[in-house]
Order: C-alpha cells, then sequence, then structure tokens
C-alpha cells in the first residue's frame, strides 16, 4: 500500500513493486511453458518439466512475503507491510483458485477414475501435483469435498480482486476476511489427515514429500491468521476514522450518530489507498447488484455440479 514515506520517494518502492511482479510472472510463466513443453513432446525422462514448473509456482506463493521488505531509506509501519502482504496473498490465492482448483472440480471424474499418467498432456497440471499427493488423481472424499469447496468460490474471489480496483476495499475485505477463513479449515483437515496416515498418499520422493507438499501448501496453513488479523485491522482503521469525522463534522448526539453511521460507514464505502473515502463509482447501484448474485454463486455452483454428478451418463 502507499505511504508517505513512498509517496515522498517513489523510487524507494520501485524496486520492491519490481520484484513481486517478477516473482509473479515467472510464478505463472515458468509453469506455462513447461506445459507447452510438455504439449509438444518433453517427457519426464529428459526434462524434469513438474519440478521445474513447482519451483516456478513456489516464486508466486512466497511472492507476498515481500511486502514486509523496506526498501533502502524507505519507513513504513507494519500496519502498510501486513495489509499489503494481505491484498497480495488474496490476489494470487483467487488465481490458483479459478486456474487449477475450479478446473480439476470440472475434470474431477476423469482425473479421479481416469488414471491420469504423464501422457494426459492436457492434464498435466494436475498430473504433475497429483503424481506427489496421488489424493488427487484418486477418489478421496477429502479431497473431493475441499477441492469443490475452492472451486465453488472462484468466482466470487475474482469478483472480490475486481472490487478492489474498483475502490470497495471495504467490500472486499470482508470478502477476503470471510472466505480466508473458509480455505484454512479445509488445508489443516488435508495435512492432519496425512500426518495420521504416516503420509502414504504422498509420494515422488524427497521432492514430493517437501517441496510439492510442504512447501507449495504450507502457507494456506499459515498465511491466513495473518491475513485476517491484516483485514480486520484495515476494516477497523476505516470504520473508525469514518465514525469520528462523522461525528466530529456534526457533532450529533449518539442515537442519531448511531443511524448515521450505519448509514455511511458500511460496506459500500470506497477508500483509496490510504483509506480516505472517494466518491462511489456511477455505477455503483450496478454493482451492488453484482454483488449480490456474486454471493449465490459459490451456492448455484455446488448445486449445478452435485446435479450434473448423480444425472450424468454412467452414474
Amino acid at each position: 500500500m502507499t505511504t508517505a514515506a513512498a509517496t515522498l520517494n517513489p523510487e524507494a518502492f520501485k524496486l520492491r513493486e519490481t520484484l513481486i511482479k517478477i516473482f509473479f510472472v515467472f510464478g505463472l510463466g515458468i509453469p506455462a511453458l513447461c506445459w507447452v513443453a510438455v504439449l509438444f513432446g518433453a517427457t519426464r525422462e529428459v526434462f524434469p518439466h513438474d519440478y521445474v514448473a513447482v519451483s516456478g509456482v513456489l516464486l508466486s506463493v512466497y511472492a507476498p512475503l515481500l511486502a514486509f521488505v523496506n526498501n533502502k531509506g524507505e519507513k513504513r509501519s507494519f500496519y502498510d507491510q501486513i495489509l499489503q502482504f494481505a491484498w497480495l496473498w488474496f490476489f494470487a490465492n483467487a488465481g490458483y483458485q479459478f486456474i487449477w482448483e475450479m478446473p480439476w472440480v470440472l475434470l474431477k471424474e476423469v482425473l479421479m477414475y481416469g488414471n491420469v499418467t504423464e501422457a494426459d498432456k492436457w492434464l498435466w497440471p494436475w498430473w504433475a501435483y497429483g503424481v506427489a499427493d496421488t489424493r488427487y488423481l484418486m477418489h478421496h472424499d477429502l479431497t473431493l469435498s475441499i477441492s469443490v469447496m475452492d472451486g465453488s468460490i472462484a468466482f466470487l474471489e475474482v469478483f472480490a480482486v475486481y472490487l478492489y480496483f474498483k475502490g470497495y476495499r471495504i467490500k472486499a475485505a470482508w470478502l477476503a476476511l470471510i472466505l480466508g477463513a473458509c480455505l484454512s479449515w479445509g488445508q489443516f483437515y488435508f495435512y492432519t489427515g496425512e500426518i495420521y496416515n504416516g503420509f502414504k498418499h504422498i509420494e515422488d520422493g524427497w521432492f514430493g514429500l517437501w517441496m510439492k507438499y510442504g512447501l507449495l501448501n504450507i502457507p494456506w496453513c499459515i498465511y491466513v491468521f495473518v491475513t485476517s488479523l491484516a483485514f480486520m485491522w484495515f476494516l477497523a482503521v476505516s470504520y473508525k476514522k469514518k465514525g469520528v469525522e462523522e461525528y466530529l463534522a456534526n457533532s450529533r448526539q449518539l442515537p442519531e450518530f448511531q443511524r448515521s453511521f450505519l448509514q455511511e460507514t458500511n460496506m459500500c464505502m470506497t477508500v483509496d489507498d490510504l483509506g480516505n473515502e472517494v466518491p462511489p463509482p456511477a455505477n455503483d447501484a450496478k454493482i451492488r447488484r453484482w454483488m449480490a448474485f456474486m454471493l449465490a454463486t459459490p451456492f448455484i455452483f455446488l448445486i449445478l455440479d452435485i446435479a450434473w454428478w448423480y444425472l450424468r451418463p454412467g452414474a
């Protein structure tokens, strides 16, 4: 997030911003290039494509940690650092759910029952991870339930990112806080189950255990605590700032101030990077209608997917 120090010295922020972009670009670009190589015939024997891809993805998974790095001459508060970390992780997580988790849900029948191998080139992204965490390539009830839940909120997460860039930071923070809490519980169950089972579903040697299963997934067990704190802190700061301004400007008695606070300080308030309220977009009413629809998309997705699962040919 922009700070007073960074505003006075724009060059100080540029290095960190550049590094974050590089980490995310390589984190998405390397796996994509590996997939292209597989489509053109590259095999694991001559090119360890899944190892290279996972190493690249790790850059994007840990890129948000750069938010805690201050450049030379830059002084940012812990609030600024943790909030930038939270938004970066939420943006990244929205991409993971939309690009990897939701397609897995749509392809779950072939992935769980199709005996997918390296030769199934169009399914390579899921094979590349599933060859280590084999629960993704077999019928496993916990994997199915967690992935369906993760995939069902993909559109809502992308919409929350859109709201952020339209200035609806309050609304985006509420959604990020709720969705982050929803995502975390499944990962804890996922991890605990394997610990009790002695990691019997984790294969692919040391790389499968420590890199694919370990480093690639641990952030989902840890980041949620940091991001939840950051979003609650952001909401508290935003609401308190607006409430104090409202009270001082109008000098109202408490009952009337309470009503005014409910009307003006709400999820629909739009703020800039510094937390200052800004005029809502001209299409504010349209955004509210879309918000109502997007909140229903996880339930619509789940209902349609369950219906298809039982009505599909051969079910």
